[in-house]
C-alpha cells in the first residue's frame, strides 16, 4: 500500500534534503519501513532509542525483517553515522524525545544543527527521524521539514474492515457503522485492534462497542477525561434531537463524497439541569464516537506558556483521534476575564487560540458547549457555532416522558404506574421542575420505598412526598433563571410546543378581569 506522504518524502530527498522528520504512531513502524524499502533504492538502516543498535532493513518472506550486523550499542547515533560515513538512509526512532517541560534538550538541538550542516558534505547519506508526536523547537524548524503520516482514508478503512471482518458485514448498514467507529485509528493500530477483537465478539454491535471502549481507554491513559454513555436518553427535546440527527448523518462516509462535512458544533444554552449535558452524551452515543470532556479552567497554569501547551495538547488529541465530540460544560464560567489583562492575558490568548482552531480545523471534531449566561461568552466565539439552541424547562408532556424513563430504571412495569388523574396531579405539582430535579425525585423515592420494605412499589403519594422536599431552582434562583429565559428568542428552541393531552390550556391575559367586567355590566342592565 502506497502511503500518501511517501511521494512528498521522495520529493524532498530528490531535492537534496538529507534530514527529514516524520510524525507517525509507534504502531505504524513496520508500515513505514515497508513503504521506505519499496520506494528507496539505497541501503536502509534502522535505529531506535530502545535497542540502540544499527540494523539493516530487508524483506524476508513478504515481511519486514531487521537484521543486526553489529551488536555494538550506539548511544550517540548521529555522531556514529556522520563519522562512519556509510552510504544509505538511516531511519532513527526516538531521537526527538522531549523532557518533562515538553522541550528538546539544548544538547540534542545542537547535535541536530551540526548534523544538518555535516550532511551537506555527505551527499549519499540521508536521515529520517520518526516520532509519535513532533514539535520541533524554533531553531530546527527551518532545517528539518516535517511530514505527517496521515490517518487512513475512508476507502482504506473500508478495505481493511472488509478483509478482517467479512463475516460480520451481512448488511450495508453494518459495514457503514463499523467503518465509522474505526475512523481515527492509524492503519497499523486498526489492523491490530480488529484482529484482537474479531474472535471474541459475537456480532457487529459487540465489535463496535469493543472498539469504542478501546478508543476511550486509549485516550484516558493520556490524561484526558471522558464521559460515560448516557443511562437514559433526553426526553421532550424533539427539535434538538432532530438537529443532532442531521449533524450525525454528515459524519457518514457517503456525505464526504459530496463535499459535505461535520458542522463546527452546537451551543446549548439554558437554565441549569435542563438536560444539556445529557444531550451531549446522547449526541456522542448516536455518532458512535467518544465524548471528550474539556474543563476550560483546568487548562490554565501558573507556569509561563503551560496554559497554551495544555490547550494545544487537547486540540491535537481531538484532531488525532477524530471523529470525536469535544464537550465544554458550563462554558460561560471560563470566560469571566477573557478580555482583561488581570491574569497576564492568559484567558485572552487561550480564547483566541480556540477561536482560530474552531474556524480553521478540518478534522471531524464536533464541539458541543453548554452555558447558562450567553452574554458571558465572547461574541467572536458564539459566531463559531453553527447552531445555538435554547433548552428550557420541560413542558407537561416532556415531564411525563422524563418521569417514565426514570421510573423504568427503578420500577419496571409493563403497564402505566398511574391513572391519568394521578399523572395530572403530579405534572401540575412539578411544573417548575427541571429534568435533573425530576430524576432526583424518582431516585429518592426508590431509596425511600426500599428503606420502608416495599422495593419496586411506587405510588403517586410517594413521588409527591419527595416533591414537597425539593425546592426547584426556578423558585430558589427565580431572578437569575428568569433573566436567562427572557433572552430565549435569540436561539432556536429545543422542543416543540406541547400539543399532547397533558398540555395546560392557554389562558388569555386578563381573562378573569374581563369576565368580571362582563358580569358587572350584565347586572347593571
Amino acid at each position: 500500500m502506497v502511503l500518501p506522504f511517501v511521494q512528498d518524502l521522495l520529493g524532498l530527498l530528490d531535492a537534496k534534503t538529507q534530514l527529514v522528520a516524520v510524525q507517525s504512531p509507534a504502531t505504524e513502524r513496520n508500515i513505514l519501513l515497508e513503504a521506505f524499502l519499496q520506494a528507496m533504492k539505497q541501503p536502509l538502516y534502522f535505529w531506535n532509542a530502545g535497542g540502540q543498535q544499527i540494523q539493516t532493513i530487508q524483506r524476508s518472506n513478504h515481511s519486514i525483517q531487521l537484521v543486526i550486523n553489529d551488536y555494538q550499542t550506539v548511544d550517540d547515533v548521529l555522531a556514529f553515522i556522520l563519522l562512519r560515513y556509510t552510504d544509505g538512509c538511516f531511519v532513527l526512532e526516538g531521537l526527538l524525545n522531549v523532557d518533562d517541560q515538553d522541550e528538546l534538550s539544548a544538547t540534542q538541538i545542537a547535535k541536530l544543527v551540526d548534523a544538518f550542516y555535516v550532511l551537506r558534505t555527505l551527499p549519499d547519506v540521508r536521515i529520517i527521524l520518526i516520532e509519535d508526536t513532533l514539535k520541533l523547537p524554533l531553531q530546527l524548524v527551518p532545517l528539518i521539514p516535517v511530514l505527517i503520516h496521515a490517518l487512513p482514508s475512508v476507502d482504506v478503512i473500508a478495505q481493511i474492515v472488509h478483509s478482517v471482518c467479512q463475516r460480520f458485514l451481512d448488511a450495508p448498514e453494518a459495514s457503514q457503522k463499523l467503518n465509522q467507529v474505526c475512523l481515527g485509528l492509524p492503519l497499523g493500530e486498526l489492523q491490530l485492534v480488529l484482529t484482537r477483537y474479531i474472535s471474541s465478539c459475537a456480532d457487529v454491535d459487540d465489535l463496535m462497542r469493543s472498539l469504542l471502549t478501546y478508543k476511550v481507554s486509549k485516550l484516558q491513559q493520556r490524561g484526558l477525561e471522558f464521559m460515560a454513555q448516557p443511562d437514559v436518553r433526553p426526553m421532550g427535546l424533539d427539535l434538538l434531537e432532530a438537529i443532532l440527527d442531521r449533524d450525525c448523518a454528515l459524519l457518514s462516509p457517503d456525505a464526504q463524497k459530496y463535499g459535505l462535512s461535520l458542522p463546527k458544533g452546537i451551543l446549548l444554552w439554558g437554565p441549569p439541569g435542563t438536560g444539556k449535558s445529557l444531550s451531549a452524551k446522547y449526541a456522542a452515543s448516536k455518532m458512535g464516537v467518544p465524548l471528550l470532556a474539556a474543563n476550560w479552567g483546568s487548562l490554565r497554569s501558573p507556569k509561563p506558556g503551560q496554559s497554551e501547551r495544555n490547550l494545544d495538547f487537547l486540540l491535537d488529541q481531538c484532531c488525532n483521534n477524530a471523529p470525536i465530540v469535544l464537550f465544554f460544560d458550563d462554558f460561560d464560567k471560563g470566560f469571566a476575564g477573557w478580555n482583561s489583562d488581570a491574569d497576564g492575558g492568559i484567558e485572552g490568548r487561550l480564547a483566541n487560540k480556540l477561536l482560530t482552531w474552531m474556524q480553521e480545523r478540518t478534522h471531524p471534531v464536533y464541539v458541543i458547549a453548554t452555558c447558562n449566561r450567553l452574554e458571558k461568552l465572547p461574541p467572536e466565539l458564539i459566531r463559531r457555532f453553527d447552531t445555538i439552541v435554547f433548552v428550557d424547562l420541560p413542558h407537561a408532556s416532556a415531564r411525563k416522558d422524563i418521569f417514565e424513563v426514570h421510573l423504568a430504571k427503578y420500577f419496571p412495569s409493563d403497564d402505566s404506574l398511574f391513572a391519568d388523574s394521578e399523572w395530572r396531579k403530579l405534572l401540575k405539582a412539578t411544573h417548575l421542575c427541571t429534568p435533573a430535579e425530576i430524576a432526583l425525585m424518582v431516585r429518592k423515592t426508590a431509596q425511600e420505598v426500599f428503606y420502608q420494605g416495599r422495593p419496586g412499589q411506587c405510588t403517586i403519594a410517594d413521588l409527591l412526598e419527595q416533591r414537597s422536599l425539593v425546592v426547584p431552582a426556578m423558585i430558589r434562583e427565580e431572578e437569575a433563571i428568569l433573566a436567562i429565559r427572557n433572552r430565549a428568542s435569540f436561539a432556536r428552541p429545543a422542543a416543540s410546543p406541547d400539543r399532547s393531552q397533558w398540555a395546560i390550556p392557554e389562558q388569555r391575559l386578563f381573562q378573569n378581569v374581563t369576565m368580571s367586567m362582563n358580569d358587572s355590566h350584565s347586572e347593571d342592565n
